[in-house]
């Protein structure tokens, strides 16, 4: 029997064969390419097959099924994703840097709610009100809104560096404009510095602590372990508690995903049951 392991062995090492280069010596033994990929092939070769042919089996149903994503629902969380960026322009950048674009979102996005419609569809999956109103009263408090403060950050190198910010700032200088130009965070480059509002927790804890000790209007120095930092507090939100009435819809969605979640496995496997899945053996020259 073929396994897919020597599968792939068969068809790769002829041509890592051809060509081979070190890649890293330790203490003086070298480790070359061929040798780094034979041991991907033997640690993941088994799953990525099985994660693509699962993939497979799931757009074909999807196909036979004829399902489409709602326009809607896709238009929704298009949107929700956008609006996780401070600015449409930072949501274009953001794209721009991981080779995306808007298409390939929606694409992406469409994708994952064909999924969905076809596990709820297979698996007659819905969520009652009585679920919803018990995951409330069971998770109230991990569901309040915690306090949150509308951030702006320069990132620098330096202590200097940040005390000449502070002072310009100070001095009638345009945050925004300084942390796209001195920043070397991300998000002095992308959206000025604004990270919007952050809820407590979010920042890294010798980052987080003093925010939320600071004054709405107040511009404030801060070392941390990745570097100089230059914070400024906006505005700020107090904690809210959570209300059945404002979040069922969404608690309705998350325990929908997670009922969908647990039963995709269900389907893949009756889809893996019924396919006719043959691994072909290599030929020879």
């Amino acid at each position: 029997m073929i396994t897919i392991t020597t599968l792939i062995f068969s068809l790769i090492l002829p041509a890592m064969a051809q060509e081979d280069a070190e890649i890293v010596k330790v203490n003086g033994i070298g480790i070359t390419k061929n040798q780094m990929v034979e041991k991907l092939i033997q640690r993941y070769a088994q799953t990525t097959i099985d994660d693509m042919v699962n993939e497979l089996l799931l757009r074909q149903e999807i196909k036979a099924r004829k399902i489409e994503p709602d326009a809607a629902e896709l238009d929704k969380r298009v949107a929700a994703i956008s609006a996780q960026f401070p600015t449409k322009d930072a949501f274009q950048d953001r794209l721009k840097q991981t080779g995306a674009s808007e298409a390939s979102l929606r694409e992406e996005v469409g994708d994952q709610l064909a999924l969905e419609r076809l596990v709820i569809q297979d698996k007659k999956l819905s969520v009652t009100d009585k679920e919803v109103k018990e995951a409330f009263e069971k998770n109230k408090e991990r569901l309040a809104t915690p306090p949150s403060v509308h951030l702006r950050h320069i990132q620098v190198k330096t202590k200097k560096e940040a005390d000449d910010i502070l002072a310009q700032l100070k001095s009638g200088a345009d945050f925004t404009q300084l942390a796209k130009e001195r920043s070397v965070a991300d998000s002095g480059k992308l959206a000025g510095g604004d990270y919007g509002f952050v809820p407590r927790g979010v920042l890294p804890p010798e980052i987080d602590k003093p925010v939320f000790a600071m004054k709405v209007g107040e511009t404030k120095y801060l070392e941390s372990r990745i570097g100089h930092h230059v914070l400024q507090v906006l505005a700020a939100k107090p904690a809210q508690p959570a209300e059945l009435a404002k979040i069922k819809d969404s608690l309705r969605d998350r325990l929908l995903a997670e009922k969908i979640q647990a039963s995709l496995p269900v389907l893949v496997k009756g889809l893996r049951a019924k396919a006719d899945i043959k691994f072909t053996p290599p030929t020879k020259n």
